[in-house]
């Protein structure tokens, strides 16, 4: 037995050319020539792996998947991420500068005491501004991230941190809103535990009761964004369409936009500037973002309907 230089194979010791490749044996190819044989050249590996990558789609070429990207890398959705972030820098700002015309001003006009009192407290309400601004800053660090990875020509999965990372965000919204009417309940219950008054525990299931009824919307709305957010990281796992996009959280969110346009609209009467202008790029943000979530939701219907129409003109058999 002998093996071929060029592939490798194992030959019978009379064999003249490889049965694998058709390369000539050492030694032997002059006798080859000779007699005429024509040997075969082995194919090449790189050559042969392109044009293995070709005829195989990419997952760029996933309509699905490309869908996804023109979604998360459109021009509502960038312009969409901008404002956030500017409304985000306003925000700050207008906790740490005053207007002109504040109001410490407005409670000095009513009395002078309460100005001071107002004034002591304005660092701790700034400092208290920038804490709760963090959570909005990581989201919209979670938001620049998918745009990137969308815009990206990488011929492969999208990168989910950005997803990711605004969705235990709003876990952590969540814990707060479900925990939050219990720690009202134990305030309350707590705080007149040294009464002689019975109705305290009255009050603070009353006060449970109103604080659930207020609070379901924003609970509703926020798990409708985990959802969302699910169903994109499960599309950019699988490669399926999924039109499972919350039009609750589209809905909320014009109704969002007016309450800051109404905000922006009280805001003129201070004239605070700062205040306006962050109300309007929050409500034109919520717009936008619903705008971006239904074109996106219509499109995953319609590859959706495409499957299914062609999975069923294939399988289709007349009757005969």
């Amino acid at each position: 037995m002998k093996y071929c230089l060029k592939c490798g194979i194992q030959s019978e010791d009379n064999a003249v050319l490889c049965a694998s490749c058709g390369a000539a044996f050492e030694g032997q190819q002059d006798a080859v020539k000779n007699e005429g044989i024509n040997t075969v050249e082995a194919p090449d590996a790189n050559q042969y792996y392109a044009q293995y990558r070709q005829s195989v789609p990419s997952f760029a070429q996933n309509p699905t998947i490309a869908a996804l990207k023109r979604a998360g890398s459109s021009t509502v959705f960038f312009i969409a991420v901008i404002l956030y972030s500017v409304q985000i820098l306003l925000s700050l700002i207008h906790a740490f500068i005053r207007e002109p015309v504040s109001n410490t001003d407005i409670y000095s006009e009513f009395n002078e005491e309460i100005g001071v009192q107002f004034e002591k407290i304005q660092d701790a309400l700034s400092t208290f501004a920038l804490v709760v601004s963090i959570p909005t800053i990581l989201i919209c660090i979670g938001m620049w991230l998918f745009y990137a990875s969308s815009r990206s020509r990488y011929d492969g999965p999208l990168p989910t941190t950005g997803l990711t990372m605004i969705k235990v965000i709003n876990f952590i919204f969540l814990g707060f809103l479900l925990l939050f009417p219990f720690l009202v309940f134990l305030t309350v219950l707590f705080g007149n535990v040294d009464t002689e008054e019975s109705s305290a525990v009255l009050i603070a299931i009353i006060a449970i009761i109103i604080f659930a009824i207020v609070l379901t919307l924003p609970v509703i709305y926020i798990i409708g964004i985990i959802n969302t957010i699910n169903t994109l990281k499960k599309t950019i796992k699988t490669g399926m369409p999924s039109d499972k996009v919350s039009g609750f959280v589209g809905v909320m969110n014009f109704i969002i936009a007016v309450f800051f346009i109404l905000t922006a609209l009280a805001a003129i009467r201070t004239l605070d500037i700062v205040a306006i202008f962050s109300n309007l790029l929050s409500a034109a943000f919520f717009i936008l973002i619903s705008i971006g979530l239904f074109a996106y939701k219509k499109e995953m219907s319609l590859i959706i309907y495409k499957n299914y129409y062609s999975a069923s003109v294939s399988t289709y058999t007349p009757f005969v």
